[in-house]
């Protein structure tokens, strides 16, 4: 399946999708390399209603591929890359054939004597050009199966928690009519996409809304005060423990943060004094 709201934008080349490692991607070469990574997974076999794990971090593959896997009808699986032994109970109770990774976490799994996969280091073979297009059969529905999550929860093993389309698609409309994003919003995506929280609220939302992601695999407090600053960031997707490393770099007359229009927290409660600094 193919969303919508990136099929509407599929010839825009003004607006900036993403923005990973000073790589700039418009919406139009975001929708055009979805179709080439779709294709490359079909040639390797990916079929329809396959389940693919994407063992990635927030980076530009990790948007691409979550929806090249979407629009070969297939299931993504998503899971912490910080995951060890629990990688092989995602394979195992998904029947995973195919992973989606890069070098940071390619030794990890081969040494969890995974056998009889098709291991995909995207570092090693990256998006290339491939001629003609694709035919796309729609899923009209709205209920089959469109990625699983894993989460580690509170309590007890790990769990995969299955969502279709319909779910998805019901949290964004959710997301965007509380946030009122537009295109003209610029977001901080340093919040993991592997994980509920950043998946729905930040990328799903911003995308839907064509707005501009800028994407940081790891949380470092200054760069990302920089790039608020630089980029004039209005929404910064964040948890407690981000917001109090912050708050310490921040001086009394500070102005990097005077673009932001929405601090977002989850993931822990959110104190009261950090809240009001």
């Amino acid at each position: 399946m193919i969303y919508e709201f990136l099929k509407k934008r599929k010839d825009d080349l003004s607006h900036i999708a993403i923005s990973y490692q000073n790589n700039h991607v418009s919406y139009a070469m975001l929708y055009q390399n979805i179709f080439t990574a779709a294709t490359q997974l079909k040639q390797l076999g990916v079929k329809e209603k396959d389940r693919v794990l994407l063992f990635l971090p927030n980076s530009i593959h990790f948007v691409v591929y979550f929806f090249a896997i979407e629009l070969l009808n297939a299931t993504a699986v998503l899971c912490d890359i910080k995951f060890e032994d629990e990688v092989k109970i995602v394979v195992r109770d998904c029947n995973i054939r195919t992973i989606i990774t890069d070098n940071f976490s390619v030794d990890k799994l081969y040494g969890k004597n995974l056998h009889n996969l098709t291991i995909i280091n995207l570092d090693n073979e990256s998006i290339k050009e491939s001629r003609g297009s694709m035919d796309v059969a729609d899923v009209e529905d709205l209920n089959r199966e469109a990625m699983l999550l894993y989460t580690s929860g509170t309590t007890g093993k790990i769990k995969g928690v299955r969502n279709t389309y319909a779910t998805i698609l019901a949290a964004v409309q959710h997301y965007t009519a509380t946030l009122e994003l537009t295109e003209e919003d610029i977001m901080i995506g340093v919040i993991p996409f592997y994980h509920s929280y950043g998946f729905g609220s930040c990328m799903m939302a911003g995308l839907s809304k064509g707005a501009h992601i800028v994407l940081f695999e790891t949380f470092i407090p200054n760069m990302i005060l920089k790039s608020i600053f630089g980029y004039r960031a209005t929404v910064f997707h964040g948890i407690p423990y981000m917001y109090d490393l912050i708050i310490k770099q921040l001086t009394a007359d500070d102005k990097r943060l005077r673009s932001l229009k929405y601090c977002i927290s989850a993931g822990a409660p959110l104190t009261r004094g950090i809240a009001e600094q």
